[in-house]
């Protein structure tokens, strides 16, 4: 039994001693910083609708964290402008729904209907837009225009 671990000992030895080690790689991708520059330079100045931080950061192929990290003022940049387009896309679209209930009442009103909540609410081409507070409000505005209101 002696010989045997003595064998097994010498085996195990004699294995460590072929395996050759490892290279080393870093658990995280090298960063081409210059590619990463001119992607966010590029989409900052292009006409295109801009893009949040994390579809950047995955175009780029790198975490979001790296991103803001390892690049912070391009990664405010990339945020005060998504910020930005997404407040005017906002303003846009409460714009143009305020506009299509003021027309929606004033086709009522033309053809002498009471431009009733339901009734203006029917023929808009997205009925749950009156749920908005700017919708409920132009509705009152117009209504008033009309002398339908107090």
């Amino acid at each position: 039994m002696m010989a045997n671990t003595a064998a097994i000992k010498e085996a195990l030895q004699t294995r460590r001693v072929d395996r050759k080690p490892r290279p080393r790689r870093s658990s995280y991708p090298r960063i081409d910083r210059e590619r990463v520059h001119e992607f966010i330079r590029t989409m900052l100045e292009s006409l295109v609708p801009p893009m949040g931080i994390r579809q950047v950061a995955r175009r780029l192929n790198i975490a979001v964290a790296t991103l803001t990290e390892q690049f912070p003022q391009e990664s405010a940049l990339v945020v005060s402008q998504y910020r930005a387009y997404l407040t005017a896309r906002k303003e846009q679209r409460i714009t143009q729904t305020c506009e299509a209930v003021r027309q929606a009442i004033l086709i009522l009103h033309e053809q002498r209907i009471d431009p009733s909540y339901e009734r203006v609410k029917a023929i808009l081409p997205d009925p749950n837009v009156m749920v908005r507070l700017e919708a409920r409000s132009t509705w009152h505005a117009v209504r008033r225009e009309l002398g339908l209101e107090d």
